[in-house]
């Protein structure tokens, strides 16, 4: 009797994991293309001195997005003329800065500040009310100063806790002070990063928190999710530190 109940319980729990797989899944290792967020944002970092470049491509789905659209058609007549973009793009670059000043990067314990390079919104033009909304930017600083190669000495490299989850909570805020975009809105919205650090050949990362080192030890890749982005604004931003060697080839 007891061979065929467990015979029995092993069937149940084969079944239950056919249907309902996600369950043993965590949010974590789920791909960027695969997640259903309202907000979904991939950053990719280049170290490579003395240039340090910051490629953000944003996807905004659902109200967030239609809201995005209603600030930039500041006429009302349903079309987004390249003026309207290039006008809402130099106000949120104002902003931005204001949020983020003095919280950018640091090197060895020198401090830089990045400068904004490019906002563009691809298919803008073509799209509708309520297709997603793609925003692509660059941001680039030209003259980090490191070292020479030494294989005994660490670089440590840190990233500004506001930096990398500032640009999604820009267009959020913006939407609330001037397209009545509420708390509750807010709160139900999901926001899925995906955040990689890039680094030339002749540099190799020894530690890194949060995220992973891949094996030629150039690269650092890490995946932050959060239900609501309202949580994001009561918890600390995760601080990205790491430390790396330039080494001779």
């Amino acid at each position: 009797m007891c061979s065929r109940l467990f015979e029995k319980l092993w069937v149940l729990s084969f079944f239950i994991l056919l249907l309902f797989p996600q369950e043993a899944q965590s949010h974590v290792f789920r791909l960027y293309s695969d997640t259903n967020e309202e907000t979904k944002e991939r950053i990719i970092i280049d170290l490579a001195p003395p240039r340090f470049s910051v490629e953000y491509s944003g996807e905004y789905h659902g109200q967030l997005a239609a809201h995005i659209r209603f600030m930039m058609d500041t006429d009302q007549d349903g079309i987004v003329s390249s003026k309207e973009e290039r006008l809402f793009t130099k106000d949120y670059q104002q902003m931005w800065f204001r949020k983020t000043d003095k919280q950018i990067l640091n090197i060895d314990g020198v401090n830089y500040h990045i400068e904004f390079n490019q906002c563009t919104f691809p298919d803008l033009k073509k799209s509708n009310l309520i297709d997603p909304l793609f925003v692509k930017m660059r941001f680039q600083i030209d003259d980090l100063q490191i070292s020479p190669p030494n294989q005994t000495n660490n670089h440590m490299l840190e990233i500004g806790q506001r930096l990398l989850f500032q640009f999604g909570q820009q267009f959020i805020e913006m939407s609330k002070t001037r397209a009545a975009f509420t708390n509750e809105q807010e709160n139900a919205i999901g926001r899925f990063f995906q955040v990689k650090i890039h680094a030339t050949d002749n540099i190799k990362f020894t530690q890194c928190y949060p995220g992973y080192i891949n094996r030629r030890k150039n690269m650092i890749s890490g995946i932050f999710f959060d239900e609501t982005s309202a949580r994001i604004q009561f918890l600390p931003y995760p601080k990205i530190s790491a430390s790396f060697m330039v080494i001779d080839e």
